[in-house]
């Protein structure tokens, strides 16, 4: 909204009221006129009927009752036609209060209905912002709590299997601390970028080579545990800017999904390829048949289509008791 439209619309309340108050002088006189010559009709038409004889004093008290009920007539409506003004203005009033203190108290699924085109109208808009902007907030937060969570575990499960080696090779010990390096700076950057809560794009002018090495680091995250295959044959060579480290979640939380639901001893696939000009991710893979109970949020599901929607792209999921498949759109190329 500009400011233009802003300052219009600040003013119109205040214009708003000048019209109701000049409406219901209208009205009111209107009435009063109406209800004046009505009754006066009416009382003479009675005493008339009746063979009621008015002396000259007795007609000026009955003009003068006629001419006060009608003014008080007048003056209760007018009262009544402002009070009911007035009254929806502050319910609304009461409907902004309910809003601010939801805000207040972290209720941010309240949503104040939008009513009119004035001051009040605009500071409905700015609570709704404001409850808005937090939900996406809390979100983005939650989402990257999880994905902070992904690279310790791959951490944990690595160091676990290392504790487990009686002699370990200097290229075994390399492999760790290399991996243990770079999942380090992964938590490092989400971390920053939980503090930060934007996002970071970078010029990529390989985006093949970029979709290479992070399908290299999920295959290196599973390939101690499962038998893992990826394809990125029909990967296109394309570029642009992208957030390295959003892509890369997505693949962090691909791993963490297998590592939680799949099958160990069936096969994982992992393929890269366009559809509709749109790059697109799919792992596939048998879940596993064993009772052991996870307990699942949803939450990287939620946060992998979050940062597809980034890229005007969706997610879609197809499982049954034995399979499970998802498929990531992302990018135009």
């Amino acid at each position: 909204m500009s400011t233009k439209e802003r300052t219009a619309r600040r003013s119109k309340l205040n214009r708003e009221l000048l019209i109701l108050i000049a409406a219901d002088t209208v009205v009111s006189a209107i009435f009063y006129f109406f209800l004046h010559s009505t009754a006066g009709t009416l009382a003479y038409e009675y005493c008339e009927a009746n063979q009621i004889g008015l002396d000259d004093l007795q007609s000026i008290m009955l003009d003068e009752m006629v001419l006060h009920l009608s003014i008080l007539g007048s003056v209760i409506l007018f009262i009544t036609l402002f009070l009911v003004f007035v009254g929806r203005k502050l319910a609304y009033i009461r409907k902004l209060t309910d809003g601010i203190e939801a805000l207040r108290t972290h209720r941010m699924q309240y949503e104040i209905p939008l009513e009119g085109n004035n001051e009040l109208t605009e500071l409905a808009e700015s609570i709704n912002y404001l409850a808005e902007t937090e939900r996406q907030l809390k979100a983005v937060e939650r989402n990257l709590s999880h994905d902070i969570r992904t690279p310790l575990t791959a951490i944990m499960s690595y160091a676990e299997y290392m504790q487990g080696r009686e002699n370990l090779s200097k290229e075994e010990l390399d492999d760790f601390l290399e991996l243990t390096k770079s999942k380090a700076e992964q938590i490092k950057a989400l971390t920053e970028r939980l503090l930060d809560g934007g996002s970071r794009l970078s010029e990529i002018t390989d985006g093949r080579l970029l979709m290479a090495q992070l399908t290299e680091e999920w295959e290196e995250g599973l390939e101690e545990k499962f038998d893992c295959s990826a394809d990125i044959s029909r990967c296109p060579t394309f570029g642009g800017q992208f957030d390295v480290e959003e892509l890369r979640r997505i693949f962090d939380n691909l791993s963490s999904n297998v590592l939680k639901y799949a099958d160990p001893d069936a096969p994982v696939s992992l393929t890269i390829d366009t559809e509709k000009r749109r790059i697109v991710i799919r792992q596939s893979n048998k879940k596993d048949k064993s009772p052991k109970v996870v307990e699942s949020r949803k939450i990287g599901i939620t946060s992998m289509e979050t940062i597809a929607k980034h890229y005007g792209g969706y997610i879609e999921t197809k499982q049954d008791e034995t399979d499970f498949a998802i498929k990531i759109v992302l990018f135009e190329v």
